[in-house]
């Protein structure tokens, strides 16, 4: 747990949190001790310093306002007074402790939590503690650096803060523009997100070039360029996923409108799929075209590349379980919108990109 502590404080999307019903200020002592003084501590002191004291409820109210502000929150819990918190969490794990040392009063009640539809892993700290009920009722994980990553993985990646996304993105909003010029307005957007994130995404690999100075140096392009196929969502995904292909020359490149549309010969020995679309609103087409690809190929590692992401549709929904379910699924995007409303007619991204307002 000291090392998923340390972890948060070097990723910059993640805040840790420790909430407890007793006094703060022993948390306080002990993060110090172990260097970790980045955690924020939530607990209890005494009333007459016009402080609160924190309960079982408070603890997952405390959740729930977390989630109101559209963040994801992971919960870690070792007694009763943690079972609200797991309930209420996206993703929940009950630290399990020596037989000796662990609460004596935790099985019934998880034992009642979990058939009242409690969701929940058990982590064995020590990893030689009895596990908790059962293994098949209560399923056990490791926390070993390879979980540590997946608990801290990013599923949707945005620019949306940056002044580089406010200057890509200001001609896609822009009323006035359409065909050619809202294209290429697209493909820039397209090379930024390669460069910016897939680059760390997919990782980069290195080979020999010559230098301009007579001597051989290092020169850097995407991991497995030649195991990625690269597919866009037509119409309105097509000039993002050609930008997106500058940046890996020795991918594949296949339009699709829907899944059955790609010939099954494109996926042999590829590592990445690239999947782009200029504007994800509920998400429906992307879940329907990952639904089919996950019964061909499983484990492949997928990368949605969009330039808009409605909010709504990474918080609840198909794609937001998807989003938190598979590993191997990551999505991409310049901007995340508040804005629930889906272009139609004039509006519309693929008649814009190609001057077909009128067929609206």
């Amino acid at each position: 747990m000291q090392e998923v502590l340390a972890r948060a404080a070097r990723e910059p999307h993640i805040r840790a949190i420790v909430v407890t019903c007793g006094r703060a200020e022993i948390w306080e002592k002990v993060l110090a001790r172990h260097n970790l003084s980045h955690v924020r501590v939530l607990g209890s002191s005494r009333l007459a310093d016009n402080s609160y004291v924190i309960t079982d409820i408070l603890k997952s109210r405390i959740v729930r306002s977390l989630q109101a502000m559209r963040l994801r929150v992971i919960a870690f819990g070792d007694s009763p007074l943690d079972l609200p918190m797991l309930r209420s969490a996206d993703k929940a794990y009950i630290v399990v402790g020596s037989a000796a040392t662990r609460s004596t009063t935790m099985d019934n009640a998880l034992s009642h939590a979990l058939s009242s539809g409690l969701e929940v892993h058990q982590i064995l700290l020590p990893p030689l503690s009895p596990p908790r009920i059962d293994p098949i009722t209560l399923p056990i994980i490791s926390l070993t650096p390879s979980t540590v990553t997946t608990l801290f993985r990013r599923p949707f990646i945005h620019a949306t803060p940056k002044p580089a996304a406010l200057l890509l993105a200001t001609p896609t909003r822009d009323a006035a523009l359409s065909g050619p010029a809202l294209r290429k307005a697209h493909e820039r957007i397209g090379t930024y997100l390669a460069m910016e994130y897939l680059s760390s995404i997919v990782g980069l690999a290195t080979h020999d070039i010559a230098h301009v100075q007579g001597h051989s140096v290092a020169g850097h392009h995407f991991h497995s360029e030649d195991e990625t196929l690269i597919l866009p969502l037509m119409r309105g995904g097509e000039p993002m996923a050609l930008s997106t292909s500058k940046a890996f020359p020795r991918a594949s490149f296949a339009h699709t409108r829907t899944y059955p549309d790609i010939e099954q010969a494109n996926f042999i020995d590829k590592k990445t799929v690239v999947i782009v679309d200029s504007v994800v609103n509920t998400g429906a087409s992307v879940v329907g075209f990952m639904r089919a690809l996950r019964r061909d190929h499983p484990h492949v590692r997928v990368i949605v590349v969009a330039g808009v992401v409605q909010a709504g549709a990474v918080m609840v929904g198909a794609l937001a379980d998807m989003l938190e379910s598979d590993e191997n699924l990551t999505l991409v995007a310049l901007r995340k919108s508040e804005n629930r409303y889906k272009g139609v007619d004039g509006t519309d991204t693929g008649h814009r990109l190609f001057g077909t307002t009128y067929l609206a």
